[in-house]
């Protein structure tokens, strides 16, 4: 048992498995949570002292498939078939599907909901170069060829521009409001400077 205490003198304690799970927490006030899990060590119900709880379900991979909050509302994970890891289909408690579709690396290129969509594309170095949303250019981005970020745009705005030293360290910003922003570091590279 570990327990903690605040600045005004209230202790709360918490409980663990063998595993170092968390299994109960007692509150300053007496209540207590507790907190399940199956024996893949996925956490698997949470109690909440007004006797409330939540519920958490896993696939045969061990994967969150379905979530049921505090108030009974229930969300759905459905994944990929060709990369398992990857959630293709997300279903809200209100009963709304969102898709998303993935390019050959795993970068997320597509999100649907309903009537919207918005699409990602990527240079070759797997940077983020363009965001669209149903057809509209919303942002762009241009990387050097180290991947450092040297420019954003989007629409009705000024480009933002990046200057960066040998280090990698950020040196410049010339940013979309007109103002230019140098930064100093020191020899911790903290940044030290921002003026």
């Amino acid at each position: 048992m570990t327990a903690e205490i605040d600045p005004l003198g209230n202790e709360t304690r918490h409980s663990y498995t063998d595993f170092m799970e968390p299994y109960r927490t007692i509150d300053p006030e007496g209540g207590v949570t507790g907190y399940s899990y199956d024996n893949d060590g996925n956490l698997t119900g949470v109690t909440y002292p007004d006797g409330s709880g939540e519920m958490y379900i896993y696939d045969d991979k061990g994967r969150l498939s379905i979530h049921v909050d505090r108030e009974g509302n229930k969300t759905v994970r459905l994944y990929d078939t060709e990369r398992p890891h990857l959630v293709s289909r997300f279903i809200d408690r209100d009963g709304g599907v969102t898709e998303f579709t993935y390019d050959s690396h795993g970068q997320p290129v597509g999100v649907g909901k309903g009537d919207r969509r918005s699409e990602l594309s990527y240079d070759g170095s797997l940077n983020l170069v363009s965001w669209h949303e149903d057809g509209r250019l919303l942002g762009g981005w241009k990387h050097d060829a180290r991947g450092r970020l040297i420019e954003r745009s989007s629409p009705g705005s000024r480009t933002e521009f990046y200057v960066y030293d040998a280090l990698d360290r950020l040196r410049r910003i010339d940013a979309r409001d007109g103002n230019v922003i140098h930064l100093g570091y020191d020899s911790y590279d903290s940044i030290t400077e921002a003026a």
